[in-house]
């Protein structure tokens, strides 16, 4: 018999049961709920290794040196990649590579040629871009280093390259050095020509702070430095910016030494098919330094200059002329003394320097010319590199100047609101409702042809340009204006003309010019004479700035003009989707004087195809 306690018992027991089981299935519910382990992440490949700069930028060949590495992505790399087989290097595991800094350790042949190698990084994923290392046969010197030696002053042993940074803006390093009386010391600095920022500038002091020579440019680019030393002792060169600018990004390299260093080369032009003797012009350099050419058809030809035996700043080459290439023949500095020369015939020359003369060297070349011939004279100089800035005139055998032209001045003006350099195409001046399109504008020695009306009160005339640059007439040259500089609407008459008076000045206009009016030679002359008689005639040559030296070379052409137009086309061949259209531009190239009108005929268009100006 099951009592009423047992009952309730077994119930108690039952509903244990029930409870245990609710848990487990709960158990089991949350065990089969629980998530799942996450995915291991994805490797994220390595990003493209960059170099900002080396530390340092140079090394001496045959010596082994280490190089820091700036950039980023530089943790993992695999490869260090010489793209030339005479640098060995690798990569350097300690100190350790972090993402803007790697070390390497290198070595340049020690018969490597001078000059900018390039070498890049890998890692698993890419490789970096280039970035160039400069090889020299000079000991190297560096600015971080001589910071932190005992003596920051010692004297740097010659010859050395020393490598230095102007950071930050309106620093100026000073480095000391032993010379010996007579030395012909040669500081040469390198920056814009290494992809430096800094426009710098050489001073040489003597042991008492005296300043002894300085220099900012040479023909044009960094500065180069030629000194004799006066006495036996310790100098100091100062590097400086000439704007007191200063970044990490204005480094410099100042190879210091009595090295020879090759500049420039004399003649600037050899005859076609002929072996020709080719000096060269420097500083340091052994007497009669030259090399012979061997030269093939017209065109250019470089100079070899051997690099173990001197130091270059640029590649010379020369041009391979098919005509006669004469030499200046000294004296020619009269008339009396004139070179002659046939026609056609290019002339090489130098403008010496004025030394004790009382004035500048003026060379003169005496041609034969019939009546209305049409000659073409013009100099090669500056295309060449020389520092030059030619100025050639016409002259009767006497010596006196040829006239070409009388300009009537039928309007006069002044230059108003502000003053011109010798490139705007753009000016102002009063009176201006007075003129007409196409009209000559005469600027004190300068001739402008208007091309656009102002287009109101608050604009100027624009002159005919070329390429943006102001264009000048009848062989003048461009010059700067100043304001409220008088100015004149003038017409040309040939010369001996009797014109009435009109109370406004006569311009009488030589066959003369100093740079190219044409805007195509650069400071090169150029100018297009019309024989007015059968005879002889001159040609002088000058340097405008009275200047001269042994690199002050020209090349003089005298031929006769043969006037014609060259049309080149741009943006041919292009891809043209259907519906739409391309831009093209044609150009025309007036040589020697042609001044007809052009016409160009665009013929052989496929079908559906059409064009419009």
């Amino acid at each position: 018999m099951i009592t009423h306690r047992q009952n309730e018992s077994r119930g108690k027991t039952l509903a244990l049961i029930l409870i245990g089981f609710v848990l487990l299935a709960a158990l089991s519910c949350f065990a089969a709920k629980k998530p799942a382990k996450k995915p291991a992440p994805k490797k994220v490949p390595a990003g493209k290794p960059e170099i900002f700069q080396l530390e340092p930028r140079g090394v001496q060949r045959g010596v082994s040196v280490k190089i820091k590495l700036i950039g980023t992505n530089l943790i993992g790399l695999t490869e260090l990649k010489l793209h030339t087989p005479k640098l060995k290097g690798a990569l350097l595991a300690e100190p350790v590579a972090t993402t803007n800094e790697v070390w390497l350790e290198l070595s340049a042949a020690a018969n490597l040629a001078r000059g900018a190698y390039e070498l890049s990084v890998k890692n698993t994923n890419s490789e970096s871009s280039l970035v160039k290392l400069y090889v020299d046969d000079l000991p190297q010197a560096y600015e971080n280093e001589l910071k932190k030696a005992k003596d920051p002053s010692q004297a740097l042993k010659l010859p050395v390259s020393f490598w230095g940074n102007l950071d930050p803006p309106g620093d100026a390093d000073d480095i000391e050095f032993d010379a010996q009386a007579g030395d012909s010391l040669i500081a040469d600095l390198a920056a814009k020509t290494i992809s430096s920022k800094a426009s710098a500038m050489l001073t040489l002091f003597d042991s008492n702070g005296a300043l002894l020579a300085s220099n900012n440019s040479f023909d044009g680019g960094d500065p180069l430095l030629n000194s004799r030393i006066p006495a036996t002792g310790r100098y100091h060169m100062r590097i400086n910016e000439r704007t007191d600018a200063g970044s990490t990004d204005h480094y410099y390299r100042l190879s210091l030494g009595t090295f020879p260093v090759v500049v420039a080369c004399f003649p600037l032009g050899i005859p076609a098919n002929q072996e020709t003797a080719v000096e060269l012009i420097g500083f340091n350099l052994p007497p009669k330094a030259a090399v012979r050419l061997k030269a093939g058809a017209g065109g250019e030809m470089e100079v070899p200059v051997d690099p173990e035996k001197f130091r270059s700043r640029r590649t010379l080459k020369v041009v391979v002329h098919d005509g006669p290439e004469l030499i200046e023949t000294e004296p020619n500095d009269t008339p009396g003394q004139a070179m002659k020369i046939p026609v056609p015939a290019a002339v090489n020359g130098r403008i010496s320097p004025k030394g004790s003369a009382p004035q500048a060297d003026a060379d003169l070349f005496q041609f034969p010319a019939k009546a209305g011939q049409t000659l073409a004279i013009e100099t090669d100089a500056a295309r060449r590199g020389s520092p030059v800035d030619t100025k050639i005139e016409v002259l009767h055998p006497d010596g006196r100047p040829v006239e070409r032209l009388l300009l009537e001045a039928v309007r006069d003006s002044h230059i108003t609101f502000n003053p011109i350099d010798s490139v705007n195409d753009n000016l102002r001046v009063e009176n201006w409702r007075e003129m007409e399109l196409n009209e000559f504008m005469y600027l004190q020695g300068e001739v402008c042809r208007i091309f656009r009306m102002p287009q109101g009160p608050d604009s100027g005339f624009q002159f005919y340009n070329n390429q943006g640059k102001r264009r000048d007439y009848l062989d003048s040259s461009p010059t700067a204006h100043a304001l409220d500089e008088p100015a004149y609407i003038v017409e040309p008459h040939p010369p001996g003309t009797k014109l009435v008076p009109n109370g406004l000045p006569v311009f009488t206009v030589y066959y003369a010019n100093d740079d190219d009016g044409e805007r195509k030679l650069g400071s090169d002359s150029r100018l297009l004479f019309t024989v007015p008689a059968d005879g002889n005639y001159l040609v002088r040559v000058t340097d405008n700035r009275g200047y001269g030296g042994e690199r002050f070379a020209y090349r003089l052409i005298v031929r006769e003009a043969k006037p014609d137009f060259k049309v080149t086309l741009a943006g041919d061949n292009p891809t043209i989707n259907a519906g739409s259209g391309k831009e093209f531009t044609l150009s025309a190239d007036r040589l020697d004087g042609f001044d007809e009108d052009i016409r160009v005929d665009i013929t052989g268009l496929p079908p559906g195809f059409m064009v419009s100006t």
